[in-house]
């Protein structure tokens, strides 16, 4: 190749990820940062040089991007590598710890210089007198995810040779000139056209729902935290036995599963979501370093009435059907329907991808506080560790942490009900794990427990404080508070009408309201009446609390206003019989 003269037009990977550039520009939203860390000590010359003759092998390291007069697109180069000496940090002090942080923070925050111009970044620290951390960044559009795994094997692989001496092969050379050309190929073949066809097929209607709230994304903050999920080992046990005996993937089982979350979630039975792939279809190609991730999107109808075990089939089938038309470029498939749509806005709104990693040393993917999707999972199977991993980077301008909490939780509980009954069609699956129904319909409701050291049941306790101390606070909101006389009349008088309802021992009203004053009223109520309650999250899909409603025969909802509607349609799902009461608006209810 002849390097800093030919110029080669961006792949359509790297257009997808330079349009992101241009509708975030100054942000880091394209930027890859991972700490390679080690635990043991190193030469740091030798480190240096490993990493200088790994970029002197992979050519996407050397790519630049310049202007063209007059073009919308920008054209990429590919430069000669200079050897050079990297930043080298040393914050092995204990006091150094938190700067660390702040470093890192700051380093992964900070957006590329995108023309003619560097897009990586290395930087080796010193944490330890036997550990060491190779930072590195890169801008999207030279490194995808999938490019670390070849990355760290490589490093690993030329600090080994250097170290003990030993002539390395150059068999792990890669060069994305080889993608630029293939995918130019391509472009001009029949595949392209048959590829093009399904997928116009494929959306030859448009779906209504592409994620689980409305927004538009475009004025919207990317703006995202990360929140990490660590499979539990007796699941991801449950995971791998059930892949083994009924031949999916787990990646398969993942998919389906968010998928009928969403389904739950947003009651909507045409289901879209991403899904990311190598994108590396040739033998030439499964080494290379680079932009070559397609994130795809993955469309399936849902119907109640089919049995776990043939919609996981059928996944699998459409994900094969796919793989075989990953290659088409999503932009263009975007534009065409734009053209006979002006309603169309998204493919998707969330996003899931999978890898199975085994790497020498510890490697960690560090966010970059940017998320282009409303939320995205990336699973990680760690076989150098055992552990399965979710990692759920969400946009929180839509999203708080316990919405994300509530949703990840919800799925995988769907995920370990499936693994314990195959054979269940897709309306039976249940929202909640063994030990949340345990939670809720057992450890919740322990009325017959004394408060410790006061042998007192807890309504007791506070029926005493209303005599000894009527006017004490009892209870603190914000900026209000009740007193002790208050709290205890008013559970009393939600206490009477419970009764006049026929509420007493043995029965279980359900609670749906913020925590706070109302709610403990609620509770008290409950108590003296002699029942129990299962508190419900208000964050949760209807179809959850159904589910709740259902499994504890619950015949009366506790609630506030904001939910009383919400409320009355689904204890109506689940019972004629059902009453909701109001706690904030004097007591009034309404029979159904």
């Amino acid at each position: 190749m002849n390097k800093g003269k030919n110029t080669y037009p961006l792949t359509h990977p790297q257009k997808r990820i330079y349009f992101t550039e241009l509708l975030n520009y100054g942000s880091s939203v394209n930027n890859v940062c991972a700490l390679i860390k080690i635990h043991h000590e190193v030469n740091y010359n030798l480190l240096n040089k490993a990493i200088n003759e790994m970029i002197n092998e992979n050519n996407n390291f050397c790519i630049k991007l310049k202007k063209q007069n007059g073009q919308d697109e920008p054209v990429q180069y590919f430069t000669e590598h200079k050897e050079r000496s990297f930043d080298y940090l040393d914050f092995s002090s204990d006091i150094d710890s938190l700067k660390l942080d702040e470093w890192l923070n700051y380093k992964s925050q900070e957006p590329f210089e995108l023309f003619n111009s560097d897009l990586y970044y290395f930087c080796l620290i010193k944490t330890g007198e036997s550990e060491t951390i190779i930072y590195s960044k890169f801008h999207h559009i030279i490194f995808d995810g999938l490019s670390f795994a070849n990355m760290e094997k490589q490093l690993a692989y030329k600090y080994r040779c250097l170290s003990e001496g030993i002539e390395y092969s150059n068999n792990l050379k890669s060069d994305y000139e080889i993608f630029i050309k293939n995918e130019d190929r391509y472009l001009n073949s029949q595949r392209f056209i048959a590829d093009g066809d399904f997928w116009e097929e494929e959306f030859r209607s448009i779906p209504l729902i592409t994620g689980i709230k409305s927004y538009n994304p475009l004025i919207t903050s990317t703006e995202s935290l990360r929140e990490t999920f660590v499979v539990e080992e007796n699941l991801h046990s449950m995971l791998k036995k059930f892949s083994r005996n009924y031949d999916f993937s787990i990646y398969t089982i993942f998919v389906a599963c968010l998928q009928l979350s969403i389904h739950r979630w947003v009651s909507s039975d045409d289901v879209t979501i991403g899904m990311a792939y190598g994108n590396r279809g040739g033998k030439n190609e499964k080494e290379l370093m680079g932009m070559m991730v397609s994130t795809v999107p993955f469309r399936m109808n849902i119907d109640d009435e089919e049995g776990i075990l043939n919609f996981l089939n059928q996944v699998a089938k459409k994900q094969m059907k796919i793989l075989r038309h990953q290659k088409y470029p999503f932009n263009l498939l975007t534009e065409k329907i734009r053209k006979n749509s002006d309603c169309f806005d998204r493919f998707f709104g969330i996003s899931i991808d999978y890898r199975s990693i085994n790497f020498c040393e510890e490697v960690i993917w560090i966010p970059n506080k940017h998320e282009v999707y409303d939320f995205n999972i990336h699973i990680e199977d760690r076989l150098h560790t055992g552990d399965l991993v979710l990692l759920v980077d969400y946009r929180t301008q839509l999203f708080s942490n316990q919405e994300i909490k509530s949703f990840i939780s919800s799925m995988l509980a769907m995920l370990e009900n499936i693994l314990t009954k195959p054979k269940q069609k897709v309306m039976e699956i249940s929202a909640l794990s063994n030990e949340e129904k345990k939670l809720q319909f057992e450890d919740f409701n322990k009325t017959n427990l004394a408060i410790p050291s006061l042998n007192r049941l807890a309504h007791q306790v506070v029926e005493d404080q209303a005599r000894k101390r009527p006017d004490a606070i009892a209870v603190v909101c914000g900026m209000e508070s009740i007193t002790y006389r208050e709290l205890n009349e008013q559970a009393n008088r939600l206490a009477h009408w419970l009764r006049s309802q026929g509420f007493g021992r043995e029965d279980l009203a359900a609670i749906l309201a913020e925590r706070g004053i109302e709610m403990v009223i609620g509770i008290l109520a409950v108590l003296k009446s002699g029942g129990a309650y299962a508190p419900l999250d208000s964050a949760h899909p209807d179809d959850r609390i159904c589910t709740i409603l259902e499994e504890s025969n619950a015949r009366i909802v506790l609630t506030e206003e904001r939910w009383q509607s919400r409320s009355l349609e689904l204890s109506k799902r689940v019972s004629q019989d059902a009453v909701v009461f109001s706690l904030d608006t004097g007591g009034s209810y309404m029979g159904l």
